[in-house]
């Protein structure tokens, strides 16, 4: 480590890499948590170190979640999830009364999250509220404007379909994300989502729920999912 400095009764280490000063903060389980501080000045370091430790302490004694999650890695989660229940279903007997994920609902997922990845997937899950859901839909509809030649298959214009059917994908997500493990803020996000789309005048938006779709032929043009 670079001019590592120990503080805090040698609890917290800052030192530098690449100019800038870097914290290892210890977790109580043998892990750390490594942080960027994102300056080069070491009193700047040191007191947005010294804040991140004490934070990190209340969090530990709180139970509460040390890492933030973000929109990709939950995004990152369902997808992982439907893929390995597309493989159960693969794998289980033919005649079998249980659905799985088929190939064409996972392949319309795939399509469908790599706008949400675009549009948030850096922001902290906690984050998605009504606002960033609203502001998703004006976002959406320029999305190939500025492109001099569109994707294979893609639409200049998305139809109101393409996204009620996006908004309620990222509410199938969160939805099945916090059954599996429960995450702060989600439900008002979840909730605000169909507001966000009846405020756009859409009505009956319930039906267009990844998990109620009906399945679309293979000879079909799934294109408005793109």
């Amino acid at each position: 480590m670079e001019d590592k400095r120990e503080l805090i009764g040698g609890k917290l280490v800052i030192f530098r890499r690449n100019g800038l000063w870097q914290a290892r903060v210890p977790l109580h389980d043998g892990r750390y948590l490594w942080r960027s501080l994102k300056t080069a000045d070491e009193a700047t370091a040191t007191q947005a170190a010294t804040r991140l430790y004490y934070q990190t302490e209340t969090k530990l004694a709180e139970g509460l979640p040390v890492q933030t999650r973000t929109v990709e890695k939950v995004i990152d989660e369902y997808v992982a999830m439907r893929e390995q229940d597309n493989r159960i279903g693969k794998a289980a007997k033919r005649g079998s009364s249980i659905k799985h994920t088929s190939d064409q609902m996972l392949r319309q997922i795939k399509r469908v999250v790599k706008f949400w990845r675009e549009y948030c997937g850096n922001k902290p899950i906690a984050a998605m509220d009504g606002k960033l859901l609203d502001g998703y839909i004006s976002w959406r509809k320029t999305y190939y404007h500025d492109m001099a030649v569109l994707p294979k298959n893609a639409k200049l214009n998305p139809t109101d379909k393409t996204l009620q059917w996006e908004i309620m994908s990222i509410r199938a997500v969160s939805t099945a994300m916090m059954i599996r493990r429960p995450v702060a803020s989600l439900p008002d996000a979840v909730a605000s989502s169909m507001a966000a789309i009846r405020r756009a005048g859409w009505q009956g938006a319930e039906q267009y729920w990844p998990e109620h779709a009906p399945a679309m032929p293979a000879d079909r043009d799934h294109s408005f999912l793109r």
